[in-house]
């Protein structure tokens, strides 16, 4: 498994910074976020995990994404499923190194986690993806083991048989020791099939332009034939300064783009706010019912970082998560 470097287009690394520092022990660390509208590359899109006979990219049905409220399983999801049949050979999104594999596939969860290099110079940039529900090349002893690379067009596993629940792929980004969830929107900002990237992630694309108005994408994937539901509305929780008190706004977000599935508000109207205010908010976005979720759990947060929360979150949890934005 010699690593090949096929790729031409130099990319630039994307960096990510957090407004808030947490301790595993005081929060559920399951989801995190990285925040910004840019690729993690500089142009150009990972490859997707399922190819066709030729080697071309498969931008698979996306039927549950990241961070979506469902019926059963992690509530909200904890990555993005993709239809793919039993025995599909699954490649890396990105030249990669293994740093976790699982070749236990008696419960279905059968995964490798993989270490990207994402601009191609032959260095491991700490962009992790696990590979789940597959089924690994080999076995403990002899297949797929920490330390093997692998180029964009090899393939380390399959995905495994129906156990639990039928053939698919669950991909998601994650730290080393597949602790935290994050985002895949990063890594497909151009691929239209998937919605610019949005179709992996219940929310996702957040741009704020000069005039203070606030764009974000939301909507589920599900698994039957309509597929793709918009969430009901959006809230808008915030705070002026950070010693502000926290306010559901009285301003829902507006379905601006329908075609995008692209949500705005205007954030110096919605919070009251001047010229020069600082304001923090975080969202909360509610899942609409459809025939593949009957589950009572129906928000999600964003910034995506909690399991299980419930709206509105308490003033630590709010300060926590939340954005700050100073109004033009």
């Amino acid at each position: 498994m010699k690593k090949k470097f096929l790729l031409v287009v130099m990319f630039i690394v994307a960096v990510a910074s957090f407004p808030f520092s947490v301790q595993a022990a005081d929060y559920d660390q399951r989801f995190s976020e990285v925040y910004g509208t840019g690729s993690y590359l500089s142009s150009g899109n990972a490859r997707s995990p399922i190819r066709d006979a030729t080697g071309a990219d498969v931008w698979a049905r996306v039927n549950s994404k990241t961070n979506q409220p469902r019926s059963s399983g992690t509530n909200p999801h904890q990555g993005t499923d993709l239809q793919a049949a039993q025995g599909t050979q699954i490649y890396p999104i990105l030249p990669g190194k293994v740093v976790s594999v699982n070749h236990d596939v008696s419960s279905q969860n059968g995964y490798v986690i993989l270490n990207h290099d994402i601009n191609n110079d032959g260095t491991y940039d700490g962009y992790y993806v696990r590979y789940l529900h597959i089924d690994p090349n080999g076995n403990a002893t002899t297949g797929v083991k920490v330390g093997d690379e692998f180029d964009i067009d090899e393939s380390f596993g399959v995905v495994d048989s129906y156990k639990s629940y039928p053939p698919h792929l669950h991909f998601h980004r994650t730290n080393s020791s597949g602790t935290i969830t994050y985002k895949l929107y990063g890594f497909y900002r151009w691929v239209s099939t998937w919605n610019l990237g949005s179709h992996l992630d219940f929310l996702s694309g957040d741009a704020i332009t000069s005039d203070n108005k606030l764009y974000i994408s939301a909507y589920a994937c599900t698994d039957n034939s309509t597929n793709v539901y918009d969430v009901t509305k959006i809230e808008l929780y915030y705070k002026k300064g950070a010693s502000g008190t926290w306010t559901k706004s009285t301003t829902e977000f507006s379905l601006e783009f329908p075609s995008l599935h692209r949500w705005s508000i205007d954030l110096k109207a919605a919070t009251s706010a001047s010229k020069g205010d600082t304001i923090y908010y975080y969202l909360v976005a509610y899942r609409a019912n459809d025939p593949t979720f009957s589950g009572s759990y129906k928000t999600a947060f964003w910034p995506q970082y909690y399991e299980h929360p419930s709206a509105p979150l308490s003033a630590s949890y709010a300060n926590t998560i939340a954005r700050s934005y100073t109004i033009k």
